[in-house]
């Protein structure tokens, strides 16, 4: 779709802006992580693009932050855009801006996130996720220091610093006609490569009491050293953010019991085929819900916990597909159990919050 095209505007997605350090190091001992951490000390003050590759979860946003963080940019917007999240039409819009009028909806001049992030850094995630079309528009970009607004005729100078991500080998694209061997060129000078948990388990007992220790600081719980063993063989296809969630249901769901034990089997499956919501004991219940009898029981033990809760929390806590997420909650809803509180008209947007004690 060209700058002159028409298009009905969506809604604008909002994508952090702050200039803060990031909130963790890359944790861990093992040899990767020291020599990521050793990268990232080389490479942040420096001003030419960098690529950080892996997978889902291996915490390429904090590598991005710590480049922000130790660089002379610290001081300057952290600009996070999700590649993958965003249409064509409304990530052309929302990089390099657009003038009033260049669609229906725009109403007035947008800058664009490149010009936004002034002098400070605009992460890509996800950039292998672009259409060739934005690859061409990127490397424009990056080659020339500019960048022309939708609809627009002139081009703006720009001074941001560009750290893109990608979860899946660029090479790889490049080889298979997907990813532009030009744009490849560019990035590739300064590579991070952040490796698969999997990969890595030593660093597990360190990330455990991390979390333990910061964001669940208040349950004063702590891992066992039957858990660490645990947790240290399984294959953690979501990696540390998996591993996040993982200590979050079972803080969540350990009461009083200070001590945090295995899980049983059935729980650590995360593929297995998600079961109906059910109200009889032998309904199966999902990780850490030992005593719950079915995953209402489950679910609603959490909200007493926690208060409120979103779709994506419940999907989560329950380990299931989204579809079993939402019955779950509707069904709660119709019991009056909890009610949706919309912060916007779009569902996205609203959570759930326990209304019964």
């Amino acid at each position: 779709m060209g700058s002159s095209a028409k298009a009905t505007k969506p809604e604008r997605p909002r994508p952090s802006r702050d200039g803060s350090p990031p909130r963790a190091d890359l944790i861990g001992g093992s040899t990767a992580m020291e020599r990521a951490r050793s990268l990232v000390a080389r490479f942040a003050d420096l001003d030419a693009p960098v690529l950080i590759d892996g997978e889902t979860g291996t915490g390429k946003e904090v590598v991005a932050r710590m480049l922000h963080a130790g660089s002379h940019r610290a001081a300057e917007p952290f600009v996070a855009v999700n590649c993958g999240a965003l249409s064509d039409t409304l990530i052309e819009s929302e990089l390099f801006g657009h003038v009033k009028g260049a669609f229906t909806g725009a109403s007035a001049d947008h800058p664009g996130l490149f010009v936004s992030a002034g002098k400070g850094t605009i992460f890509l995630d996800e950039i292998v996720s672009m259409s060739p079309r934005l690859q061409a528009s990127l490397l424009r970009a990056l080659e020339t220091g500019e960048v022309r607004p939708v609809g627009g005729t002139r081009s703006r100078r720009i001074s941001a610093r560009v750290v893109a991500a990608t979860n899946r080998p660029l090479a790889a694209e490049v080889k298979r006609g997907a990813f532009r061997s030009d744009l490849f060129f560019r990035l590739e000078r300064l590579v991070i490569d952040l490796p698969p948990l999997r990969d890595r388990a030593e660093d597990i007992s360190a990330l455990v009491d991390h979390f333990l220790r910061g964001d669940f600081a208040e349950s004063g719980a702590v891992a066992s050293a039957a858990l660490l063993d645990d947790l240290r063989h399984r294959p953690w296809p979501g990696n540390v953010r998996e591993l996040r969630n993982v200590i979050e249901r079972m803080v969540l769901l350990s009461g009083s019991q200070a001590v945090l034990l295995p899980e049983s089997p059935a729980a650590n499956d995360a593929t297995a085929d998600p079961s109906p919501i059910m109200h009889t004991p032998n309904a199966s219940a999902p990780s850490g819900a030992a005593g719950y009898p079915s995953r209402l029981d489950f679910l609603r033990a959490a909200f007493r916990e926690r208060r409120r809760l979103t779709r994506g929390d419940a999907i989560r806590l329950l380990h299931c597909a989204p579809e079993t997420a939402a019955r779950a909650l509707a069904q709660l809803e119709t019991e009056k159990f909890v009610r949706r509180v919309s912060t916007s008209a779009h569902h996205r947007t609203s959570h759930f919050e326990i209304v019964a004690s």
